[in-house]
């Protein structure tokens, strides 16, 4: 190695030492750095040497806390997610809908006073996509005073579903169904308000535009 590459190197190393030196100089002037050991002022009578050295050890000790910090900041991150990851999974499982349920609903107020009492029972397909929930399904029963209705083949009346998902934390998930019936003679709307009992079991009320009606339902998984 020639001696004008040895003092190329020497230069090189000494400019990367006086940055590290102008950095933290720097850190200490925005007080990031609070260390009694980057003090410009003690340095006076100092070998530049000394200064290089004491930099150094003050860059690597503030080097080390910073590593210690982000470490702790990565595990405290990782135990967060492996907390949420439990509680979804495990605590409180996401509810899925998708599938076949049954629908029992009973008419406790109308403006049309035969339907009082009657009550309906409907099978519905559901599909859950995240929180929203579209399905179909038909009405298949209906009993009014002992009496049996039973909808069958091309007289079952159908239905169109729409709804949406609430999962609560603190307080039982609830599920908001708007449908249609397409019934022979006109048209009618129901909405339900429900919430789980289980994943199986839903119960809740209903509204209908048929004679303005109102009453109790319940859904249960087929």
């Amino acid at each position: 190695m020639s001696a004008l590459t040895k003092i190329n190197k020497l230069i090189l190393k000494m400019h990367l030492k006086c940055f590290i030196i102008v950095v933290l100089m720097t850190f200490q002037k925005q007080g990031f750095c609070e260390s009694d050991t980057i003090k410009p002022a003690k340095y006076k009578k100092a070998s530049p040497v000394k200064i290089v050295k004491d930099y150094e050890s003050t860059y690597n000790a503030n080097w080390k806390e910073l590593s210690i910090s982000i470490g702790g900041t990565v595990i405290g991150g990782l135990i967060l997610a492996i907390i949420i990851f439990l509680y979804d999974e495990k605590i409180n499982p996401k509810i899925n809908v998708s599938g076949r349920w049954k629908v029992n609903i009973t008419i406790s107020s109308s403006d049309h006073n035969p339907l009082i009492n009657l009550s309906l029972e409907y099978e519905l397909h559901l599909l859950q996509k995240g929180y929203e929930i579209i399905g179909s399904g038909e009405k298949i029963r209906e009993t009014s005073n002992q009496k049996v209705l039973n909808y069958i083949g091309a007289n079952r009346v159908r239905i169109d579903v729409v709804g949406y998902l609430e999962r609560n934390v603190l307080k039982k998930s609830k599920l908001f169904l708007s449908t249609i019936e397409h019934g022979m003679q006109r048209e009618s709307s129901l909405s339900y308000d429900l919430i789980f009992n289980s994943k199986n079991e839903i119960t809740g009320i209903f509204f209908s535009t048929a004679g303005n009606s109102s009453g109790n339902a319940s859904f249960s998984r087929i």
